[in-house]
């Protein structure tokens, strides 16, 4: 049997290179959106998944909580358990399309409201809608075995999968925007996609655990029905907070503002978003890693790893905030234009946004490992009415950089300090004052970083844009690193972490 170790590297690998290739198809997409149709589509599309973020909230959490209690049955091989937890799952997500699917209904008299200047485009805005709807729930069918073989330590397989279907994908949905200049031509494609990547997960799930054939009589009891469904309910609180987090910044934007300036911060967040997911696929890489510690070790085993985990996100962290903040208006200058570059204090907003996304993953991971579900459930409710009262507020004093500057408030004022707290009281069982500490000396290297480089390059004069972000890029990129190592080199953490790497290459 593989260790957990081993199964975290193959993880990883492959998911990151499966980012890898969505991110390059992205921008393609993105790039191609915006020479062949321009950014009212651009626009149009990214507030058109937000507000499907939104109805998304129908799957309230269930994929969480069935991911966990698979954690279990797979350490002792209770098949049994596994066919009836996959069995209930299959019909909530049955449930959830239907749902989604009704709810996008629901919104078709509402986009007026939604969209503050109708983009110009020749295509039916509602028969698009539909479209991107239609996009949502394809996403909910044939998916639920996909969760099998994530707590099993098994995403490289998905990410193979998605490897496969995103190349294709890429190439006929280029083909049909560049070439054939047909939105709704491209869209279909993205649902087909869909589809393909599901079916096919679906069927490798199947050959992968051949005890899942005939499976559909095995059902969980009432009791057992009511145990997950509680933990749902507290996992629901979160999901509906993050969704809203995610969507109500391009809602806002778009009914204040216009969809073109929901497509101007689409390409900066195309950028980020990418950038996050990147490194994201690390930790969520590790998730079944730390569910399988959680039944398995006890709590200082944990805070080892929890605490190596940490250090490993200041220096992503550390890293991502360094290069965006000093490279992403020139690279939006070689790739758009000048007239597509947004102001300092909105890539400010951003870059302090991913960096509070990076540092938080860790505690996410032992959380959701610990079932944490219950403890601090409101939490995602004070955050999610902070930032739609202060986006609205600051929106119309700032504009975007309001909007920015509220979703970075909602979440230090909620999410950065009480999380840990509840891992460190619930798991740990012990005080965090010295974490806090930590984590405060990382943010003030981080900004120092990010500073020395951005002051540095304003004394420098570089006619050439590309010689200019080569230059930028080279010191963005060795600089910062150069700087933590230098600081940590001898630090536990820094060793810690070297032996971790080395035994992850090693396996």
């Amino acid at each position: 049997m593989e260790s957990r170790t081993k199964k975290s590297a193959k993880n990883i690998v492959f998911s990151i290179l499966f980012q890898l290739i969505t991110i390059g198809s992205n921008f393609v997409v993105k790039t191609a959106f915006i020479r062949f149709m321009g950014i009212q589509y651009a626009g149009m599309s990214a507030l058109f998944v937000d507000i499907l973020g939104v109805l998304s909230l129908a799957e309230l959490g269930f994929g969480m909580a069935i991911s966990y209690a698979l954690y279990a049955p797979l350490h002792t091989g209770d098949e049994k358990r596994i066919i009836k937890l996959l069995n209930y799952y299959k019909k909530i997500y049955r449930v959830v399309a239907a749902v989604v699917f009704g709810g996008g209904l629901i919104c078709l008299p509402f986009l007026g409201v939604l969209i503050k200047d109708a983009p110009d485009i020749k295509e039916n805005l509602a028969l698009v809608f539909i479209l991107f709807v239609l996009k949502t729930v394809a996403s909910y069918l044939f998916i639920y075995k996909t969760t099998l073989l994530e707590a099993n330590q098994e995403k490289n397989i998905i990410s193979i999968v998605g490897i496969i279907s995103t190349l294709i994908g890429t190439g006929a949905e280029v083909f049909a925007i560049a070439f054939l200049k047909n939105y709704v031509l491209y869209l279909v494609i993205s649902v087909l996609v869909i589809l393909f990547r599901n079916i096919a997960v679906s069927f490798v799930a199947e050959k992968r655990f051949c005890f899942l054939k005939g499976m559909d009589n095995e059902t969980l009891t009432k009791e057992e029905r009511k145990e997950i469904t509680k933990d749902v309910a507290a996992v629901s609180i979160y999901k509906i907070g993050g969704t809203i987090q995610i969507s109500a910044d391009s809602i806002v934007i778009s009914a204040m503002l216009g969809t073109v300036s929901v497509g101007l911060l689409s390409c900066y967040k195309l950028i980020t978003s990418n950038v996050d997911r990147l490194f994201g696929q690390i930790f969520e890489s590790m998730r079944a890693s730390v569910g399988n510690l959680a039944v398995s070790a006890d709590e200082h085993h944990q805070n080892v790893v929890f605490d190596r985990m940490c250090f490993l996100s200041f220096i992503i962290g550390n890293f991502i905030c360094c290069a965006t903040f000093n490279l992403i208006t020139p690279f939006i200058n070689i790739w758009l234009g000048k007239e597509y570059i947004l102001g300092i204090e909105v890539v400010s907003m951003l870059v302090l946004d991913a960096y509070i996304l990076t540092m938080t993953r860790p505690y996410e991971n032992f959380r959701i490992a610990n079932r944490l579900f219950h403890k601090g459930k409101y939490r995602p409710i004070f955050m999610t009415i902070i930032n739609v009262i202060l986006s609205i507020w600051f929106g119309k004093l700032w504009g975007i950089f309001g909007v920015l500057l509220a979703t970075v408030i909602a979440r230090v004022s909620t999410h950065v300090w009480y999380d840990p707290w509840l891992i460190y009281h619930y798991v740990f069982k012990k005080g965090y004052g010295k974490y806090l500490l930590t984590k405060a000396k990382y943010l003030l290297i981080v900004v120092f970083n990010c500073a020395i480089i951005y002051i540095g390059f304003s004394f420098v004069n570089i006619s050439n844009i590309y010689i200019d972000f080569a230059a930028r890029s080279i010191v963005s990129l060795v600089l910062p690193s150069v700087i933590v190592y230098a600081l940590y080199r001898k630090s536990e953490e820094m060793n810690g972490l070297k032996r971790y790497i080395k035994n992850l290459i090693k396996k």
